[in-house]
C-alpha cells in the first residue's frame, strides 16, 4: 500500500463522488458489493467454524487474531507453532485454512481492495 497510490486512489474516489449515478446503476453497484460481502463473510464463517470446531482454537483467540489477518497466511502458521493444545488440529487442517484465506486473497485482488476496506465501504453505504 504504496502512499503515493493511496493519495491518487482517494483523489479518485473524490471524482467518483461527484457523478450522479442513476438509481438503477447505484442498485446494481450496491447489489454487486453486498454479494462480495456475503462470499467474504461466508468464507470467514468456514475458517473459523475449522478453527474453532474443529481444531478447538477458543473463539475468543479467533476473533481477537483474525482480523486484519484474513489473508496473511502467516496467521495461521503462527497459531500452529504457538504450541496451543489446538495446534496440531490447525496443522493437520492447514490447506483447508490456507486455501480458504486465498479465496479471500483472490477478492481482494478482483477487487483492487483489501477485505478491510471492502468491509469499510459495506459499512459507509449500510
Amino acid at each position: 500500500h504504496d502512499p503515493k497510490a493511496l493519495k491518487i486512489r482517494k483523489k479518485a474516489a473524490d471524482e467518483f463522488l461527484e457523478l450522479k449515478l442513476s438509481p438503477r446503476m447505484f442498485d446494481a453497484l450496491i447489489a454487486n458489493l453486498r454479494g462480495h460481502i456475503r462470499e467474504v463473510r461466508q468464507v470467514e464463517k468456514e475458517i473459523m467454524s475449522l478453527a474453532v470446531r474443529d481444531c478447538g482454537m477458543p473463539r475468543k483467540d479467533f476473533i481477537a487474531s483474525f482480523p486484519k489477518n484474513e489473508t496473511n497466511t502467516r496467521w495461521l502458521g503462527k497459531h500452529i507453532k504457538g504450541g496451543k493444545k489446538y495446534s496440531a488440529a490447525l496443522a493437520r487442517l492447514e490447506p483447508e485454512i490456507t486455501r480458504r484465506q486465498n479465496k479471500l486473497a483472490a477478492t481482494e485482488q478482483a477487487l483492487h481492495l483489501s477485505i478491510n476496506e471492502i468491509k469499510e465501504i459495506n459499512r459507509e453505504v449500510s
